[in-house]
């Protein structure tokens, strides 16, 4: 401490005088550490085209692109933020406090339901982190039924973002609570392409693969009817989405449907050949789900057990519930009877309430 006080004669100072010293030099430190920590959140909000008085909304965005290494390097050449390495959850933790508390002294202010939503997601982050291979066990997997799929795609999370990234993720979880594809038939190597669909004025068919039998070709027929409510018909987001990658420059019959996102938001293409889009993972579906279930208010205690595999579940209890046979519900989903049946025995299971039922 006495190397820093190089205007002081810290040997006439009393003990009560160095320990105010030195605690206000941690306190200038931390203050510091806050105005790091809001100079990248304004540089986000700027990349992002956030002009308005940021909300709790914006800052849970701006943690989602931290723990996913989006938008965390700033390139001082550019003056812009680019793709980096992602920033843990601890760091991500300490962030969120020095954003709040700088926005607070900007007149900001949060209410305590806001800072309770930043703090569990803070949460979650970390226990994605710790928990990571246990929250993917299927078995663990809670179903997500349609209303709790229409919830998740009227969330702030879902709308907040660009608009790809609207299109694409709405379309993606209509397909697959839908259709009951797993995530690697509908992304990745196996995922579905654009020649895969036809669309017709009441219902677009479509053909893909299905894994478990060891078949990789695109063979399995299946059809989604046109519904009546456009902001959560099925056909309406899959259409939508199809005719929009379809106008994209490079596309071909065997583009992949689902494509990456880049740090604009913007369909991703490849650095050595611009013209070839990159096709989403399908790695990415468990959390984005997590994602769209926090923002649309389902049960905290529940998320760790969404997944993918929730909504492959979920359909089946819906078909199951509706009076449909293990048979039809194999039919059209692709799955065979015994797994039907072990997801109709998980009808009842919803122990947190997930699908809002009595």
């Amino acid at each position: 401490m006495t190397s820093q006080l190089t205007h002081y004669d810290s040997n006439t100072l009393s003990e009560k005088a160095l320990a105010l010293l030195a605690k206000s030099s941690e306190v200038t430190e931390t203050q510091k550490q806050y105005e790091s920590h809001y100079r990248i959140f304004n540089r986000w909000l700027r990349h992002k085209g956030v002009s308005a008085t940021p909300t709790h909304i914006d800052l849970i965005n701006f943690m989602a692109d931290q723990f996913h290494g989006t938008l965390v390097k700033y390139d001082s050449t550019n003056d812009v933020l680019v793709d980096g390495d992602p920033i843990s959850p601890v760091t991500i933790d300490s962030r969120r406090w020095g954003i709040v508390k700088m926005l607070h002294v900007e007149g900001v202010q949060f209410s305590s339901t806001q800072k309770e939503m930043l703090s569990e997601y803070v949460r979650r982050l970390k226990l994605t982190i710790s928990e990571q291979a246990s929250q993917r066990r299927r078995g663990q997997a809670s179903p997500l039924r349609w209303p709790s799929v229409v919830r998740l795609l009227k969330s702030p999370r879902m709308n907040s973002s660009s608009h790809f990234q609207r299109l694409r993720d709405k379309a993606l979880l209509c397909f697959m609570a839908t259709t009951g594809c797993r995530e690697s038939e509908v992304c990745g190597k196996y995922g579905v392409r654009l020649q895969d669909f036809s669309i017709a004025a009441d219902r677009i068919d479509y053909l893909r693969i299905v894994l478990k039998g060891g078949n990789r070709s695109y063979s399995f027929r299946g059809s989604i009817a046109k519904g009546d409510e456009s902001d959560v018909c099925p056909y309406q987001c899959l259409k939508d989405y199809i005719e929009y990658v379809r106008s994209l420059a490079g596309t071909d019959s065997y583009t992949k449907l689902f494509l990456r996102a880049n740090s604009m938001g913007e369909p991703m293409r490849s650095k050595r050949k611009p013209n070839q889009l990159i096709a989403m993972g399908a790695n990415t579906i468990d959390e984005k789900l997590k994602d769209w279930s926090f923002s649309a208010g389902l049960p905290m205690q529940a998320l760790e057990r969404i997944s993918g595999h929730s909504l492959r579940i979920g359909l089946a209890v819906d078909q199951v519930e509706l009076g449909r046979s293990y048979e039809y519900i194999s039919k059209i989903t692709g799955q065979n009877i015994t797994t039907v049946e072990r997801y109709a025995l998980q009808a009842q299971l919803d122990p947190f309430n997930i699908n809002n039922r009595d």
